[in-house]
């Protein structure tokens, strides 16, 4: 099932369309993704409407959903799986508080307050978060990016996401949005919801940056819409990367790729071994954990198409292959692998030991599952609470700060051949 690979093997060519995922399959539905996206942002809601009953066989003359389905969903979901929902929210609020840039001031040489520099932060005025449905249900994705959105003070967070055929969206997924505080919720998907978020209809205002996860027409829009919008990243599908030298237990590996590989046929499941006996072992165990699992379809064909046990001749082969692949969710398995994720460089998050699951952090342990996957991991990082901010410096002198900058500025200035810029420090070490 996992098809097996000799990392040396691997020539130029195909190192590089590995490390360039993220935008595989977008070229296919650009075209008309640019339609949707072109069309919602010239009719509005009517082009909405269109697209809510051609692709999610829904009727809707109004997007918003109503805000007292909101406030009651609890009613609606497991007390159990709410319990659940509300620590998850808890521990991501934590972590995203500790993780918000902090407004300072200081003085940049010791002993020399004769000038400060300071920054303030400044949230954004406006996010939208994207979540997908139609296959299943995703209100962690609501935690995920909404929270963060919050914990910045964001004044206005809405969601658009997929309504079912007869209209309305999961009531686990409205009390998440209770739980996480957000202002607005759209039943609308696709592309569409990505235009309509980007550029206003009349029932949607526009919001300054968009945040989510989403399928190929989703990511096509994001990308088309980012010249106006600000977006996170542009994300494939989702991706795990177990890696072991052999000692931990075969089931453990299988356990985490059967994990991502029932999200979506296109999931991209890895291991990276240098023991070809271990990863036969996984492969033996895949077949057997799959007999029972209620996803084994979806499973089976990502398995099939995406899934790879890469071979490394040694460990340092091992790692640069790793930091190459930039893979979206990494597992370290083995009793003490810290020093190896010294050496990891690019990857979305990475989960260390025996002890740790891809599915902690995509619940609840309080990192982020909104993560660059197709290799964007070299370029960006994880969703974060300073996602949602400005960084806004300034500078404030005294009359003996000006003497002391102005000799510094003018030199430079005039060596870069700007006289002007040289006068104007100048003019104030004379006030």
């Amino acid at each position: 099932m996992l098809r097996t690979v000799q990392i040396g093997s691997l020539g130029p060519r195909e190192m590089q369309s590995i490390a360039h995922r993220a935008t595989t399959g977008l070229g296919e539905v650009m075209e008309e993704a640019r339609r949707i996206v072109e069309d919602v942002r010239r009719r509005g809601d009517a082009a909405l409407a269109e697209y809510t009953k051609k692709f999610d066989k829904a009727e809707l003359a109004k997007f918003r959903v109503d805000p007292g389905l909101i406030a009651g969903a609890e009613s609606e979901v497991d007390p159990a799986v709410a319990k659940a929902m509300r620590e998850a929210a808890e521990h991501i609020r934590r972590w995203q508080e500790l993780l918000l840039p902090k407004s300072l001031e200081a003085s940049v040489v010791p002993g020399r307050p004769t000038w400060r520099v300071g920054m303030n932060v400044v949230p954004i005025g406006s996010a939208g978060a994207y979540v997908p449905g139609g296959r299943a249900a995703y209100p962690s994705s609501v935690l995920m990016c909404c929270i963060p959105a919050k914990v910045a003070k964001v004044k206005r967070v809405i969601l658009c996401t997929p309504p079912g055929a007869d209209g309305t969206v999961p009531a686990t997924v409205r009390y998440a949005a209770k739980v996480a505080e957000v202002d607005e919720v759209y039943a609308v998907g696709g592309a569409q919801a990505i235009a309509a978020m980007a550029y206003g209809t009349e029932q949607i205002p526009a919001v300054e940056k968009i945040v989510g996860p989403g399928n190929v027409w989703v990511t096509a829009a994001k990308k088309l819409v980012s010249e106006d919008s600000a977006i996170d990243f542009l994300a494939g599908p989702s991706e795990v990367m177990v890696v072991s030298d052999g000692r931990s237990g075969a089931d453990l590996a299988a356990t985490e790729l059967i994990a991502q590989a029932e999200h979506d046929p296109h999931a991209v499941c890895v291991l990276v071994t240098t023991d070809e006996g271990w990863a036969a072992q996984v492969g033996e165990e895949l077949e057997r954990q799959l007999a029972d699992l209620p996803r084994k379809a979806i499973a089976e064909e990502a398995l099939r198409k995406n899934g790879r046990a890469y071979i490394a001749a040694s460990g340092q082969e091992a790692v640069s292959f790793i930091n190459a692949f930039a893979c979206e969710h990494v597992l370290l398995l083995g009793q003490d692998p810290r020093p190896l994720l010294e050496k990891i460089t690019t990857a979305g998050c990475v989960f260390v030991g025996d002890w740790a699951s891809v599915a902690h952090g995509d619940y609840c342990s309080g990192t982020n599952h909104v993560i660059p996957s197709g290799g964007e991991a070299r370029r960006f990082g994880s969703l974060s609470s300073g996602s949602f901010v400005r960084t806004v410096p300034y500078t404030t002198v005294t009359d003996r700060g000006a003497k002391t900058l102005g000799e510094i500025a003018a030199t430079i200035a005039r060596a870069e051949g700007f006289e002007g810029h040289a006068r104007a420090a100048e003019r104030r070490m004379h006030l």
